[in-house]
């Protein structure tokens, strides 16, 4: 996404041989992996377990209230790829005002899903989004081709936490995505006097 693009030209400014790690969630846009992959210097996290396969296995459909796609897709890859008795300095593109959960997180950051000796740098923490933007149109950074659709954000095409207007945007630009993910249509639930049958 745009903010990882800025975080990786400020970064690579300093240093140019660190690499980026992408978590590869196999729910992302074509428009994603054509971005990865003119990008230098990248390291691919590739799942066990896809993500379509994780929830026909799991036989779980994640929503705002029930989800674990970063959990298993984000986290738990980086720590698999990782070794666990080395040290790291992780930077990430997270900014505070992104949500209530992040609005606490300290330029460096120890998450409780890292080992302890895993250090997260958050350099742009404090941007907001303007800032961003203005960024990436002073530095004429290349973003991902999603932005022009229309989306505030890039990460999973299908996401419990899309908004409405993006969900739209989805149906229309992903519709075999859509229709994948759209259970209601395969799922009906007979009312009766007794409840649910």
């Amino acid at each position: 996404g745009k903010d990882s693009s800025v975080l990786n030209h400020i970064v690579r400014q300093v240093d140019s041989s660190i690499p980026i790690l992408f978590n590869n969630t196999s729910n992302e846009s074509a428009d994603t992996y054509k971005l990865i992959k003119s990008l230098d210097n990248v390291r691919i996290l590739n799942p066990e377990e896809g993500f379509w396969q994780y929830l026909k296995n799991k036989n779980f459909i994640p929503s705002r209230m029930a989800r674990s796609c970063c959990g298993i897709y984000k986290h738990n890859l980086t720590s698999d790829n990782l070794e666990h008795d080395e040290k790291y300095l992780l930077f990430m593109g997270m900014r505070n005002a992104e949500s209530n959960n992040r609005s606490g997180y300290e330029t460096i950051h120890n998450f409780d899903y890292y080992p302890e000796d895993w250090t997260c740098g958050l350099a742009i923490r404090k941007w907001k989004e303007l800032d961003i933007w203005l960024y990436v149109f002073l530095r004429n950074i290349e973003i991902n081709n999603i932005y022009r659709m229309g989306y505030s954000r890039c990460g999973c095409v299908v996401c419990g936490y899309r908004s409405n207007l993006e969900e739209m945007i989805t149906e229309y630009n992903f519709p075999k995505t859509i229709d994948r993910f759209n259970v209601c249509k395969k799922v009906t639930f007979l009312h009766t006097r007794g409840g649910l049958d």
